[in-house]
């Protein structure tokens, strides 16, 4: 994910342009804090579908509409204060935090974390290398 995520924030400029046009080259700011965002949320796993495997669904509902909540208002602010790149940075900030609760979570009710193994990354990462 961060080989792909380095790809969006170097190279992202001459995409948008290739794929969609100058008039959306504006959009690269978003693009790269949307991108940061991916990459924490990736770090973290698929805790909310270990929740929902390990029948605590009615907890990960609770932590979606909490954080759906807070999203929305953290958007609003983050528009008034920044414009678009205020929502991007509140909807990634927001997004791992619930990321993060949800890892959490999980570690308590299940006993298992969703957490990538960096160590086990860069192994595989250096191994491919050679």
């Amino acid at each position: 994910m961060v080989g792909v995520a380095a790809v969006f924030v170097v190279f992202g400029r001459p995409l948008i342009t290739l794929l969609f046009g100058h008039k959306y080259v504006d959009g690269y700011g978003v693009l790269c804090i949307l991108v940061c965002g991916q990459v924490a949320q990736t770090y973290l796993g698929s805790c909310g579908f270990a929740l929902m495997m390990t029948d605590n669904q009615r907890v990960y509902s609770w932590i979606l509409t909490v954080s759906t909540v807070v999203t929305a208002g953290l958007d609003v602010v983050g528009w008034h204060l920044w414009g678009l790149e205020g929502v991007a940075a509140a909807t990634a900030l927001s997004l791992t935090v619930q990321n993060v609760v949800q890892a959490w979570v999980l570690h308590r009710l299940a006993g298992f974390s969703s957490v990538a193994d960096l160590r086990l990354t860069f192994a595989e990462g250096r191994t491919a290398l050679t």
